[in-house]
């Protein structure tokens, strides 16, 4: 979801109230799915270029799809089995993936200019920190361990 939400931001996304407003709703869990094809849906009414109504409503689609599948997944889970659950994750996952691929080269609402590729850096900066943190701690752990087991005495 993070990343669906960055690609819109890096393209539409505007610093006034409403967009501030979409934010604070976003902030719980699935909603956020529905917020953003409300978005990409002001987008898609506003768009200058009306070529790029299209792979708007691609987009739009594509996320209305994947907020049904996961909150089918997410309320239908006493009736699907763990199997049909994650083939539905999957399937929700691959739309967005197929979408994004197949429009990655759209002319008309393309990344060009914007800040993708440093907010994709930042966040994998965030992930390697967090996994080395986890390792020095564990490490520490174990380094550790035979002092408190008493084994330094041996």
């Amino acid at each position: 979801m993070w990343l669906s939400q960055a690609m819109f931001d890096v393209r539409f996304s505007t610093d006034d109230l409403l967009n501030r407003i979409w934010k604070l709703i976003q902030l719980f869990a699935l909603v956020m799915k529905l917020v953003l094809v409300g978005q990409y849906f002001i987008v898609w009414m506003h768009a200058p270029d009306k070529r790029s109504r299209h792979p708007i409503l691609c987009y739009m689609l594509a996320n209305f799809v994947s907020f049904v599948m996961w909150w089918t997944s997410a309320f239908a889970s006493a009736v699907l089995t763990d199997q049909a659950r994650y083939c539905i994750w999957f399937g929700a996952i691959g739309i967005e993936i197929i979408v994004n691929v197949v429009l990655a080269n759209n002319a008309t609402v393309t990344f060009v200019g914007s800040h993708l590729p440093e907010r994709l850096g930042l966040f994998t900066l965030i992930i390697l920190g967090e996994s080395i943190i986890g390792l020095f701690i564990i490490t520490d752990e174990l380094v550790d361990t035979p002092r408190k087991l008493g084994w330094d005495d041996l």
